[in-house]
């Protein structure tokens, strides 16, 4: 449900469904709208791609040709809801698709494409960890190409970055600790990474 949410939540945001007038907030057609439920589709078997993908090194022998099998499949279906988003963009937000089409993004958008096919031809060659970079990549990318299009929106078209920032002291406040936060979460996740991910490769058996 995360990543279908995830999805309808963007088609919400970017195509008008909420409108917001001071107090008012108005909501359309939101998980029932055939670009959000295109874009939840979309948000799920990119996960599910991902996911597969990433398993396929930690695992060998026939479970790992099975997460292959499994990270091909979703990955043909990602590519044909891509494809079908496109004109659904067209119809109910159209500002994000000629943001992603032909506006600034339109860069991030095709180097996120190129990393997908990079990620299937790995996949399809066994380069396991050839495929999970490409894969990081891809969605890296496309989130970022969505950010750029989507900017200076925050909701579109009644709030944008500038009309729902913070107060100047919060914001100085957040960027003057996140170092500091920072400092103290990477070694933490490079020690909760080196204990789990270390015994796969310890184990004798």
């Amino acid at each position: 449900m995360t990543p279908w949410l995830l999805g309808t939540a963007l088609a919400a945001i970017s195509s008008g469904a909420l409108r917001v007038h001071g107090e008012t907030i108005a909501v359309g057609r939101i998980w029932t709208s055939p670009l959000g439920i295109a874009l939840g589709s979309l948000s799920l078997t990119a996960c599910a791609y991902t996911a597969a993908v990433f398993m396929t090194l930690e695992t060998d022998g026939e479970l790992r040709e099975d997460f292959r099998r499994r990270a091909l499949l979703t990955g043909t279906l990602v590519v044909a809801l891509s494809v079908l988003t496109i004109p659904l963009l067209g119809i109910e937000a159209p500002a994000l698709r000629d943001g992603l089409l032909r506006g600034r993004a339109s860069p991030v958008v095709a180097l996120g494409a190129v990393a997908a096919l990079m990620s299937g031809g790995a996949l399809v060659r066994r380069r396991w960890v050839q495929a999970r970079v490409a894969s990081v990549a891809w969605v890296a990318l496309e989130i970022m190409g969505w950010g750029i299009a989507h900017y200076p929106f925050v909701v579109y078209p009644d709030l944008t970055l500038q009309n729902t920032a913070a107060p100047l002291g919060v914001l100085r406040f957040v960027l003057w600790t996140t170092p500091p936060g920072l400092a103290l979460l990477l070694p933490s996740l490079w020690l909760l990474f080196r204990v789990f991910k270390g015994q796969r490769h310890n184990d004798p058996r």
